[in-house]
């Protein structure tokens, strides 16, 4: 199973002045004496004043420039100081709890093939199908026509809820012999202590059950798994075997090559494979 320095000239000398000595000379003028106070004449009485004489264009007095006054520097203005803004505190942040949301209420899932779902009971359903043996029950070498190949397979529920299996055949070709097309298959469940066994006579004839039922038989195997017993398809469907929570059942496989079979398979070979698929059967109607 299959990432300067800068550099600067020197300062050059003042050249030197030669000063050359000056005489020195002092004049000291000679003073007359000049008289403190000297009458004025007494003018006539026939005096007659002349004309003033008109101010010569010389004389006009034009006034100094004063100096402009040097306005007084006034105070200086210091610029007012702004006061700096006040950083506005910024709040810590407020954490708001996640509510915690209700439960969500668990849906009963639907069971495909080899699945676990929940039982009708409420409890965990475990759907847990196991064969013994687990491989190589069918083996026929050195296979001639007529020969047959027979073994019994034991088919357990170890779950906890009840199941219902199917069991899909398949066959390689490997040698391009087609021995796989010439093969004969007939499953049936144990009814007594044994199988009822030979399933089929040399030439392939299905033989008469006492015990047993048969549930498959049939000429040749497929490339690929197809249904044998029951169907795959998911529920419950027509042929699907069932089980109850530690049942046993005793499958009887049987595969001949019947005594027709040509010479043209002479040294083939094929490897036959069986498939158990189950599912929960706990919730059928």
């Amino acid at each position: 199973m299959i990432l300067t320095g800068c550099a600067q000239d020197k300062p050059r000398a003042t050249p030197l002045t030669p000063t050359i000595p000056m005489p020195v000379f002092v004049l000291v003028p000679t003073l007359e004496p000049i008289p403190l106070f000297t009458p004025m004449p007494t003018p006539s009485p026939d005096y007659t004043p002349g004309p003033t004489p008109a101010p010569s264009s010389n004389s006009t007095l034009e006034p100094k420039s004063s100096p402009a006054q040097t306005a007084a520097p006034g105070p200086t203005s210091v610029p007012a100081l702004t006061p700096s803004a006040t950083p506005t505190p910024i709040p810590a942040p407020t954490l708001t709890p996640t509510p915690t949301p209700p439960p969500t209420p668990t849906p009963t899932p639907t069971v495909f093939p080899g699945e676990s779902g929940w039982g009708g009971g409420g409890s965990q359903a475990t759907v847990d199908i196991q064969t013994s043996p687990t491989s190589a029950s069918l083996i026929a070498s050195d296979m001639v026509p007529g020969s047959m190949g027979e073994n019994p397979i034991s088919v357990t529920n170890a779950g906890n809820v009840e199941l219902r299996y199917t069991i899909r055949r398949w066959a390689t070709d490997t040698d391009g012999k087609s021995l796989r097309d010439s093969l004969k298959l007939r499953i049936g469940l144990r009814g007594g202590p044994s199988c009822n066994f030979p399933y089929y006579t040399n030439d392939g004839t299905p033989t008469n059950l006492t015990n047993d039922t048969q549930l498959y038989e049939g000429l040749g195997f497929p490339a690929t798994a197809t249904d044998s017993v029951g169907s795959s398809t998911p529920g419950n469907q027509t042929g699907d075997r069932t089980l109850s929570p530690g049942d046993e059942a005793v499958l009887c496989f049987s595969v001949v090559l019947p005594s027709s079979a040509g010479n043209s398979l002479q040294g083939a070979t094929t490897t036959v494979s069986f498939e158990f698929i189950s599912e929960d059967a706990s919730n059928d109607p």
